[in-house]
Parts: structure tokens; C-alpha cells; sequence
């Protein structure tokens, strides 16, 4: 029998105040937040991306986190150096997929 995991994509626009609690007790097992996105040839960071990550991890639910871009693949890579920056000594533990 399969098991199921369901999480949420998180980020500033959802607000600064989302109850993670709430969310472990709603019965999901992770949320993925969004680290920042590459716009107009600037990065611009989740303003919520560090108080979410560690709310989240208070909560008990495990945590992964996206990088969004509108950069066609062969610009992407550049961008790599953002993401590990904007997601500080949490980079290494974290996949971090790019929309």
C-alpha cells in the first residue's frame, strides 16, 4: 500500500503570519518555501523566508525550500550562488528546486 505525503508551498505571500502548528496538526508532513526569485535581473529575497524556516521547524514539519526564476535554462546556473546565499548554512541540507 503506498503512503501519502501532502505539504504546502509557502512564501511572503501567504503572509507573516502562518501558524505552522496549525498546519502539522491539519495532518501535513512537510511545506516547501520559497528561498527568493530572480526578477528584472535581480534577486529578490522571501522577506519571510527565515522567520517561515524556523517556525516550521519549531512546528515539527520537514522543510524544503524553492528558488523561482523566469531565467531559461541556460541562465539558471548563475543564479545557484543566490540561492546558497539567501538560504545561508541551511543550503547543504536542503534540495532546492527551481521554478
Amino acid at each position: 500500500m503506498a503512503t501519502t505525503v501532502q505539504g504546502l508551498d509557502i512564501s511572503q505571500f501567504q503572509g507573516a503570519n502562518v501558524n505552522f502548528n496549525a498546519i502539522k496538526a491539519a495532518g501535513y508532513d512537510f511545506v516547501i518555501l520559497r528561498v527568493n526569485d530572480w526578477r528584472n535581473g535581480q534577486n529578490m529575497i522571501d522577506t519571510c523566508f527565515e522567520s517561515n524556516y524556523k517556525k516550521a521547524k519549531a512546528a515539527g514539519l520537514h522543510v524544503g525550500a524553492y528558488w523561482f526564476t523566469f531565467a531559461n535554462t541556460l541562465l539558471t546556473m548563475p543564479h545557484m550562488k543566490h540561492v546558497s546565499a539567501s538560504s545561508g548554512p541551511r543550503a547543504k541540507s536542503l534540495t532546492i528546486p527551481f521554478s
